[in-house]
């Protein structure tokens, strides 16, 4: 049966302005405001230099890292998914296998479009060709299972998988499905949808790709970027979270501009004056990391699940500040991100850890390397104690 697209919009329209006032004040209120320094509440538990000299070409800053029981998965960071591979790394961050992208014959990926562990299973999916390859922890063995739809970032935790789709009304059959944000069931296939697609302004979510899913424990977050608002994502319905309040919002005739205007007004810093585009990084049960502003005046801040107190940082290079609050995943209350030697050069210089001596070789080898085929791995801690 065809789907009249306008009545499913108007439905899932009519969906959201319905949710309770109880729900709409559940919302919590993450204030941008609140100003403070980083220096005290982070702690630096280990750098290593990560030197990968066969792989120079290959190897380099993650766009994802993720815990495969003694292992870990690891994708670079591309701009074009169509060359960048996938690492099982041994828990000493040595190499193991190799994944790359490949045209033609059974199991190939023309491109790796995300990754996730799901009933300890490795499952790559390739956006072009609309299918996983699913592989068991040997490794020798794998499926492929063809969805029929286009995905581009998923978020799992022991009982829900969660698809978001971009910006694109995808037709399967006769059926059109007008929605980007996802639960998965059975082959991989939508069996609840939440936010339809709105192809008058976009969601904006654009801005904040990489992070437009988020998984910590059972809890999906989606961050949407027109109401500042973080999503909790549950089986059957989607929940307002959190909301950002800025010091200086975008006015009413900015948020009603196409989205391109907006971004494009940001880089000319035409709203230089204002705020918009929180997000977090990470969440995990005692902090959100988040960001929010321009590229060229973003902002960063942890706001503490427990108190509802929240610090914006004054007292760091913020762009730099950026890809430490990037954390690529988070174990037994420790962060870990990774960085190239020059990078973590700036953070020593900048005496952003206190009272931390670099051992005299180490310091020295980050001075000598470049970036090809070495990495550093950086372990820290954050106190929620604000």
């Amino acid at each position: 049966m065809r789907i009249n697209i306008y009545f499913i919009a108007l439905v899932c329209f009519l969906f959201t302005a319905c949710i309770s006032e109880k729900e709409q004040s559940s919302k919590t209120v993450i204030k941008t405001n609140d100003y403070g320094v980083l220096k005290g509440l982070i702690e630096l538990i280990d750098i290593e230099l990560l030197e990968y000299e066969g792989l120079a070409n290959q190897m380099k800053i993650p766009k994802k890292v993720l815990s495969w029981g003694d292992d870990y998965v690891y994708q670079n960071w591309e701009g074009d998914m169509t060359t960048a591979s996938v690492f099982i790394l041994n828990e000493a961050f040595e190499p193991q296998r190799v994944i790359q992208p490949n045209s033609g014959g059974p199991g190939s990926l023309r491109e790796i479009t995300d990754f996730f562990i799901w009933k300890n299973e490795l499952h790559l999916y390739d956006f072009q060709s609309q299918k996983f390859v699913i592989y068991n922890k040997n490794l020798n063995d794998y499926r492929e299972v063809r969805s029929g739809f286009y995905y581009n970032s998923f978020a799992v935790t022991d009982s829900l998988l969660v698809a978001y789709g971009g910006k694109k009304v995808q037709r399967v059959g006769e059926e059109l499905f007008p929605f980007d944000l996802m639960v998965l069931g059975d082959q991989f296939r939508p069996v609840n949808y939440f936010k339809p697609f709105d192809n008058g302004r976009f969601n904006g979510s654009s801005l904040n790709t990489e992070r437009s899913l988020l998984s910590n424990g059972n809890e999906v977050f989606f961050t949407e970027f027109w109401s500042d608002t973080v999503l909790t994502i549950q089986k059957d319905k989607i929940m307002p979270a959190y909301t950002f309040a800025y010091e200086t919002p975008l006015p009413e005739e900015v948020k009603s501009a196409r989205l391109n205007e907006i971004i494009t007004g940001m880089m000319q810093q035409k709203y230089v004056a204002y705020e918009k585009g929180a997000a977090p990084y990470h969440i995990t049960d005692d902090l959100i990391l988040y960001s929010f502003g321009s590229k060229d005046r973003l902002k960063n801040g942890i706001y503490n699940r427990r108190t509802h107190k929240s610090i914006t940082f004054r007292d760091y290079d913020q762009t730099l500040l950026e890809q430490l609050f990037k954390p690529h995943f988070y174990e037994n209350g420790i962060y870990t991100t990774f960085m190239y030697p020059y990078e973590m050069l700036d953070y020593l210089y900048n005496d952003l850890f206190i009272d931390v001596k670099v051992d005299d070789k180490l310091f020295a080898k980050l001075q000598e390397h470049n970036p090809d085929g070495s990495l550093v791995k950086v372990s820290y801690s954050i106190s929620n104690e604000f």
